[in-house]
């Protein structure tokens, strides 16, 4: 992948995770957390990884179908924290 990924200001995220799944898989793993927690989704969920390869902005991209964890809060999936298990 040659696409920059940037964040605020300009800067390159040194990854970037993107999940391939239709929303209401994603949505259901956290259909009964309240409170703010990691859950797992244990899918699995095709991933692509994308870590930053140079100061430009490059990317070189990784596929992995694998479980998620997930930051749970009023019911609603609101960060990646990982690809695998919480």
């Amino acid at each position: 992948m040659s696409n920059p990924i940037y964040i605020i200001h300009g800067s390159c995220k040194t990854q970037n995770t993107f999940i391939f799944s239709k929303i209401q898989k994603i949505k259901e793993i956290c259909s009964n957390i309240r409170a703010p927690r990691n859950v797992t989704g244990t899918g699995p969920f095709r991933l692509i990884i994308c870590k930053k390869k140079d100061k430009n902005c490059l990317y070189a991209e990784h596929k992995k179908d694998s479980a998620i964890c997930l930051t749970c809060e009023t019911y609603k999936p609101i960060h990646l924290v990982k690809a695998g298990r919480c």
